[in-house]
C-alpha cells in the first residue's frame, strides 16, 4: 500500500487534520460495532469461539492474565514496578456493559499509511484481539493527547461508537503502557537468549521499556 506512517506509538508527526481523526475515529467506531467475528474461529491465543461468549471484564481479565503469564514465562528482565501494575490491573477491571468486540489493539496514526491527506490502509493487526472497545480509544487518548480528545470522540460517537466513561477510559491508557512496556522487555529478552539477532529489540527494551514505564 502506498503511502507513511502519520506517526509514532508516541506521538503524532505534526498537525493532524480534521479528515485524519474523522477516518480514525469512523474506523474504530465501524470495528467496535461489528457483530460478534465467530467466523474466525480459534484464530489466535486472544481470538477464539468462546471469547465472544464473555462478558467485557471477564474478557478483560483473561488478555491481562494471558499477557502477565507471557511475560512470567518468557526470558525477561526483572520489573517490580511493571509487577505492581499488573497487579493494580487485576484488581480494577472496571464494569462494561454490553459484549467484547474485536479489537486492533495498537490503531493510531504510527499503523496508518497516510497519501496526500488520506489513509490508504490500517497495519499491524499482530495485537487485534476479542475485548473493550475502550480499549483501542484509551490506547489513541495516549498518542494524541487532551487536545484533540474531544473532536475524535465526537466523530467516533457521530459513527455508532458506544459511549465510554473516564474510568473505563483511565484503565485501558494504564493499560496500553504496561502492554507496550511488556513487549518492549519481551522483545530484549528474546534477544538476549538468542531467539532472534535484530538490534531493534535492543533498542525496544532499552529505550521504549522506560518511556512506557
Amino acid at each position: 500500500a502506498a503511502g507513511e506512517t502519520g506517526g509514532n506509538v508516541f506521538r503524532s508527526k505534526g498537525a493532524v487534520s480534521d479528515e485524519l481523526f474523522k477516518v480514525l475515529a469512523e474506523g474504530m467506531a465501524r470495528l467496535h460495532t461489528m457483530p460478534p467475528c465467530v467466523e474466525l474461529g480459534d484464530l489466535t491465543p486472544s481470538i477464539r469461539t468462546e471469547e465472544w461468549k464473555l462478558t467485557i471484564p471477564q474478557s478483560v481479565k483473561r488478555y491481562i492474565e494471558e499477557w502477565l503469564g507471557m511475560y512470567l514465562r518468557e526470558t525477561h528482565n526483572p520489573s517490580p514496578s511493571l509487577m505492581s501494575l499488573y497487579g493494580w490491573l487485576l484488581a480494577n477491571v472496571p464494569r462494561a456493559d454490553g459484549n467484547p468486540v474485536l479489537l486492533h489493539g495498537d490503531i493510531g496514526f504510527h499503523n496508518m499509511l497516510v497519501e496526500e491527506g488520506r489513509v490508504s490502509v490500517v497495519v499491524d493487526w499482530e495485537f487485534a484481539h476479542v475485548g473493550d472497545p475502550a480499549e483501542d480509544l484509551g490506547y489513541v487518548k495516549n498518542i494524541i493527547g487532551d487536545a484533540d480528545w474531544d473532536k475524535l470522540m465526537r466523530f467516533y460517537r457521530a459513527a455508532g461508537g458506544p459511549e465510554v466513561d473516564p474510568v473505563r477510559l483511565h484503565f485501558f491508557q494504564v493499560w496500553a503502557h504496561v502492554r507496550n512496556a511488556s513487549a518492549s522487555n519481551l522483545a530484549l529478552g528474546a534477544f538476549e537468549a538468542g531467539k532472534h539477532d535484530n538490534l531493534k529489540l535492543v533498542h525496544s527494551g532499552h529505550f521504549h521499556f522506560p518511556v512506557f514505564m
